[in-house]
Parts: structure tokens; sequence; C-alpha cells
């Protein structure tokens, strides 16, 4: 019997690490970077930067910056991009309502 995949089962988290790992490597391949080579360079093993490659495991902010550094290119070049019909989920946020929402958006806000 075939299991369904459902919306509740997709986890964004390891989406984004994929890209992320998919960025990284075809970078490195385009600059003949090792996996060795790279390892130290972001601050990890070989194993575990094998393991980011594939997004088994998460991309931390200063792994990314060091991969970054390590490839030369600015941070935001690793980051996947949407297609202009896609918008992350819970984009735009919703405005807070309440007490919390008075102070974020200052008394002379209208509520919606």
């Amino acid at each position: 019997m075939e299991t369904m995949t459902s919306a509740s089962d997709i986890n964004p988290q390891a989406d984004v690490d994929v890209l992320l790992g998919e960025r990284v490597h075809t970078l490195m391949f385009r600059q003949h970077l090792s996996q060795t080579k790279m390892a130290p360079a972001v601050g990890v093993s070989q194993s575990v930067l094998s393991r980011k490659l594939r997004g088994e495991i998460e991309w931390s902010v200063a792994n990314l910056m060091a991969a970054a550094t390590a490839l030369d290119v600015p941070p935001a070049d690793l980051l996947p991009r949407l297609d202009s019909n896609q918008q992350p989920s819970g984009y735009p946020p919703e405005p807070a309502s309440g007490p919390l929402g008075t102070l974020i958006r200052g008394p002379w806000a209208s509520a919606a």
C-alpha cells in the first residue's frame, strides 16, 4: 500500500536545507572544490559536510557564512530563490492583534 504525503508531512526547513546543499555543491563543483577541502572552511568534518550537502543536516547561519566566504560569493547567493508566484508560508505576516498589536503598530493605527 502506497503512503500519500500530506501537507502536514512536509518539512519546509528540510526543503531549504536541500536547496542550500544543492547550491553550495553546484558552486563547489564549478570551482573544483572537494568536500575534503571545503569541510574545514565551513568548520565541519567531511562526513558532516556531505550530509549537509544532501540536506540531511540543517545549515547554521555560521556554516552558511563560512561556505559563502570559502566560495567567494555573497551569502545571499546561496539562498534559494522563490518563483515570482511563490511566497513563503505565512507571508506577509498577519498583524498582531490585542495589546501586543497596539504596541507594534502604535495607538494611532487602526486594527483591521
